[in-house]
């Protein structure tokens, strides 16, 4: 299982040390009652949805941020009512990243990320490699795959505050960094290969724990 203990709050951004309940391939977050599937890879426990935590929207830009795609504003219920939250969960910069996963979980590592790439297929070569990777492991994991994975096409929003490329993009967090900048991966609808590359820590992307 990919673990780790966080802190922060989904519902008003209360802190709570919860930890969530396990029930068959779902697991319930206790601190907003949010149910996502996961799935085993390689070993590992995954959600197979993204992460939709959303203790506060974040009014700038900054160190910390949660944000909903395309939302302007600070309201968290009227976030949490736009079809962007439905389909896409929530955007982090990788600071709040870290301190988003349900107590028990965490962001994977730039490794375990690669793992789950091999046991897809990938070589280890191909794995460590930067920017476009593999054969199809990028279409077996996107929603329609095979994989169960279902990398929806979320998105990203840029560290100045521009929301860009919802179903064209998406990029996941990894925990791993390096200076101002970690590890991410990258999916896009034209590509049937996965991208590894860095990127700067005040973007905000999705994050699967």
């Amino acid at each position: 299982m990919i673990l780790g203990a966080t802190l922060a709050g989904c519902r008003h951004g209360t802190p709570t040390r919860t930890a969530p309940k396990e029930s068959g391939d779902y697991v319930v977050d206790a601190r907003d009652g949010r149910a996502y599937r996961t799935m085993t890879v390689g070993g590992l426990a995954w959600f197979a949805e993204n992460l939709a935590c959303l203790p506060h929207v974040s009014a700038n830009s900054g160190h910390g941020g949660n944000w909903v795609y395309g939302f302007e504003g600070s309201d968290v219920a009227r976030a949490r009512q736009t079809a962007e939250y439905a389909a896409f969960g929530s955007l982090y910069d990788w600071e709040m990243a870290l301190r988003a996963c349900p107590k028990g979980w965490h962001v994977p590592s730039d490794e375990e990320w690669r793992l789950l790439e091999v046991a897809f297929g990938m070589t280890l070569d191909e794995a460590s490699a930067r920017s476009w990777r593999g054969s199809n492991q990028g279409t077996r994991l996107k929603r329609g795959g095979d994989s169960g994975f279902d990398v929806v096409l979320a998105g990203w929003r840029s560290g100045d505050g521009r929301s860009a490329f919802r179903e064209e993009h998406a990029n996941f967090w990894t925990s791993t960094s390096v200076d101002h900048r970690a590890y991410e991966r990258l999916f896009n609808i034209r590509r049937p290969t996965v991208g590894r590359d860095l990127g700067n820590k005040t973007a905000a992307f999705s994050v699967r724990c």
